[in-house]
């Protein structure tokens, strides 16, 4: 299945997802943020992971967090995008990584579940917001342990 369609659509929600990652604990927080949602500006969460080996497998989990809160949300119409070009490219189909490959199966499995999807590079400066709540999630987090 080719995961980027290029037909514009209607009521198109927007979710930029990112990670941040603390090699030493093996600890990421994946954050979310949706724009374009009906009767609402913006909705942003976050959530921890333990025992994370890389910062790749964090974003790739980032993706997946956001994309299960969008089914939770029961949105339709997605458009995902990461600063991880690597990893698009994979969910894409474009390039595939040992490391990475049962995830990004986990990910094509749950977004069958839209009507419209597309997965979107975006540069890390306009991923900034999404990941300053990621990096402040995750120092909030080492701080309880």
């Amino acid at each position: 299945m080719d995961y980027q369609q290029r037909q514009p659509t209607t009521n198109l929600v927007k979710c930029r997802t990112d990670a941040a990652w603390n090699k030493g604990r093996k600890k990421a927080c994946l954050a979310w943020i949706f724009n374009g949602l009906p009767n609402t500006l913006q909705r942003s969460g976050s959530t921890t992971h333990d025992f994370v080996n890389s910062p790749l497998i964090a974003e790739e989990l980032a993706i997946r967090s956001g994309l299960c809160m969008a089914a939770t949300m029961e949105l339709s119409k997605l458009k995902i995008c990461s600063d991880s070009s690597t990893l698009i490219a994979a969910i894409n189909n474009k390039y595939q990584m040992k490391e990475i490959v049962g995830i990004v199966r986990d990910i094509q499995e749950i977004s069958s579940g839209f009507d419209f999807i597309v997965f979107s590079h975006i540069s890390r400066k306009d991923n900034g917001e999404t990941y300053s709540l990621a990096k402040h999630a995750l120092e909030l987090s080492l701080c309880n342990i």
